[in-house]
């Protein structure tokens, strides 16, 4: 058994801006707040047996997780078994993350990272306002993974993973008692094969990791049936979609460069495009292209063995929903013993959505946040 925790202190100064010039409304709020929290508290447990067999399941805490007061979230993040033939070649079974993009797989690992607020899609403090699965896969179920040596320092991995629908689809309690004529159970997915995840990534790298690339897609459906994260709908209730991936690191006398970038595309033809039933149809329906693009990149300088500093840009233009985020952030950590780090960052978060080229309906969100946070590794 082993563990991670990262307890932080956070202070928010936000300012909120609604317009709408058809209703005549013009709205600014101003909020302050601070508070302590238990950002995150993994329980991981991993055993290997005879026959190159490995299992792992990490149990996560987050945001002062209490069932009483019903505070915070806990789930298991992972609950995989693998079988390996060597680094050539894996299979995984389970609740995994899949390897899109590098980072997807170190999102949890909170005291490994540099920073106490990640990049907004794998920060649930602030993707609150969007399904994060229009950017990222969240769970795979079957996975094959593995890394080949292609010269004396370079190496090739590559990953094939498949699992449900996104995580709106997936039925609970309540849809379970509603459909029990069909036998459906909670926590299940009821759609056919057709929208199932499928991704995969392919990626070179150093021996060292001192460089690395990657590519990574992956093809599902945005489910548009019934969501408020949604600004409209599909006639036919989904859209299908691909996800494209890019990532990078580069290590260089102290610097380290960190980046990733990631195209959202989906298809909409004639069908998708009836919005009859829609409210804002007229504005929607001027529209030409419909996709979401993020990226980040941060640059990372090690003063000395112990103590690091690093600035980061983060950006997520949605076409199809009007919004647009822009991250900007600076932070630094110290390591205090090897598996205890304290870490500070500033954060300026920006988020917006616009409807009608006349902006017909303005909301935009402003957070300045300032986090401290203790990291360990026990």
């Amino acid at each position: 058994m082993m563990g991670s925790l990262q307890s932080i202190y956070m202070h928010r100064d936000i300012t909120s801006h609604v317009t709408n010039d058809e209703m005549g409304l013009n709205f600014n709020e101003n909020l302050t707040n601070s508070s302590f929290a238990v950002q995150q508290l993994d329980i991981m447990f991993t055993n290997e047996f005879e026959y190159n067999i490995k299992t792992f399941v990490d149990l996560t805490f987050n945001w002062n997780y209490d069932s009483e007061n019903e505070w915070g979230q806990l789930g298991i993040q992972e609950a995989w078994a693998q079988y390996s033939l060597g680094d050539k070649l894996n299979f995984q079974f389970g609740q995994i993350i899949p390897r899109f993009n590098y980072n997807n797989e170190m999102r949890n690992k909170l005291p490994i990272l540099p920073y106490i607020i990640r990049p907004v899609y794998y920060e649930n403090i602030l993707n609150s306002i969007f399904n994060v699965e229009d950017l990222m896969p969240s769970k795979a179920f079957i996975q094959i993974h593995g890394m080949l040596p292609i010269m004396s320092n370079i190496r090739f991995d590559y990953s094939i993973f498949a699992g449900n629908s996104e995580d709106s689809y997936i039925l609970n309690d309540r849809d379970s008692r509603a459909f029990l004529i069909n036998d459906d159970i909670s926590g299940t997915d009821p759609n056919g094969t057709k929208q199932k995840l499928l991704g995969s990534r392919i990626g070179i790298h150093t021996a060292s990791e001192s460089v690395r690339l990657g590519f990574s897609f992956t093809h599902d459906y945005d489910n548009r049936q019934d969501s408020i994260l949604k600004l409209w709908k599909s006639p036919t209730g989904e859209l299908e979609r691909i996800r494209l991936g890019v990532d990078m690191n580069f290590s260089f006398s102290g610097f380290e460069l960190d980046g990733e970038f990631i195209y959202v595309g989906y298809n909409v033809d004639d069908e998708h495009l009836d919005f009859k039933e829609i409210e804002n149809a007229p504005l929607l329906m001027k529209q030409k292209e419909y996709y979401i693009i993020s990226y980040y990149g941060s640059l990372l300088y090690n003063i000395s063995n112990d103590i690091f500093i690093y600035a980061r840009y983060n950006v997520i233009d949605n076409t199809i929903d009007h919004l647009s985020i822009k991250d900007k952030s600076l932070g630094a950590g110290y390591k205090i013993l090897p598996n205890f780090v304290a870490k500070v960052q500033y954060l300026n978060h920006d988020q917006a959505y616009e409807i009608g080229n006349d902006k017909i309906l303005y909301y935009d969100k402003d957070i300045n946040m300032y986090v401290f946070a203790l990291s360990i590794l026990f």
